[in-house]
């Protein structure tokens, strides 16, 4: 039992961690086309540019901070990844 719980462990991390990355990428890559949008409606340096670089921004801070929390399913030490045992470079 012990086993199989600590297979299942293993197996559903790494699935677990790539999911959030790839949910963080287009979480990303919408807050990019956004100010993308921003910037040909309303020029570079416009208001709504500004913010939308802001809201980017944001959201990559939100995706480095959840990748490096402690208590979730993957924590980050001197560049080193650490999930249920095993250790990845980054």
């Amino acid at each position: 039992m012990t086993t199989a719980l600590g297979m299942a462990m293993f197996v559903t991390v790494p699935q677990s961690y790539a999911d959030d990355h790839a949910r963080c990428q287009r979480q990303i890559e919408r807050a990019e086309s956004k100010l993308d949008q921003a910037i040909r409606k309303h020029g570079e340096r416009s208001r709504q540019a500004d913010q939308r670089r802001r809201d980017l921004n944001t959201q990559r801070e939100r995706c480095w901070n959840a990748r490096t929390t402690v208590g979730g399913t993957v924590m980050t030490i001197a560049g080193t990844m650490i999930a249920t045992g095993t250790a990845t470079r980054v």
